[in-house]
């Protein structure tokens, strides 16, 4: 049986404490940035990133990460040192789509294709080649080469 307290109630478990610190550090987030009035519904709670995020003990990151098919890509953000791989682009003119995410075209190669993205204040190498899990399968690498923060805005 667990254990109550003096008004018959479950004490909480440590984990219990985690998830409602994580919720409200998620809402306190979507609340300043976007949506003052933000209270989750039950599918925000099941597909939501940012609270994925703030239950693995992870802080919301200070500028909005690009995103992969809709989704925020974290890991372009978290992990710095290892590029990350999609097969999906399409280069117009000066903005070029990675995962149908849009990040403005900074630098070409010698050959005419992107070599630098930018995306808010993070600035991406960005390279053609094979896919590290399938040596047939060609697309294209992205790794975070540094923040610009100097040089951006933050939206009110």
């Amino acid at each position: 049986m667990d254990e109550l307290d003096d008004y018959n109630l479950e004490i909480l478990t440590p984990r219990d404490v985690d998830l409602c610190l994580a919720m409200v550090k998620w809402i306190d987030t979507v609340r300043k940035t976007c949506d003052k009035n933000f209270l989750p519904t039950e599918p925000d709670i099941d597909k939501s990133r940012l609270f994925w995020r703030c239950r693995m003990g992870k802080d919301p990151l200070k500028y909005a990460p690009p995103r992969a098919y809709s989704c925020p890509w974290y890991e372009l953000i978290d992990e710095p040192n290892r590029p990350h791989w999609t097969y999906d682009i399409v280069h117009r003119g000066e903005k070029v789509y990675f995962a149908q995410c849009g990040y403005k075209l900074v630098e070409m190669d010698a050959e005419g294709k992107p070599s630098k993205v930018q995306f808010g204040p993070y600035l991406f190498r960005c390279w053609y080649g094979v896919s590290a899990h399938d040596k047939e399968l060609f697309g294209w690498w992205l790794q975070l080469e540094r923040i610009e923060e100097s040089n951006w805005i933050t939206p009110t």
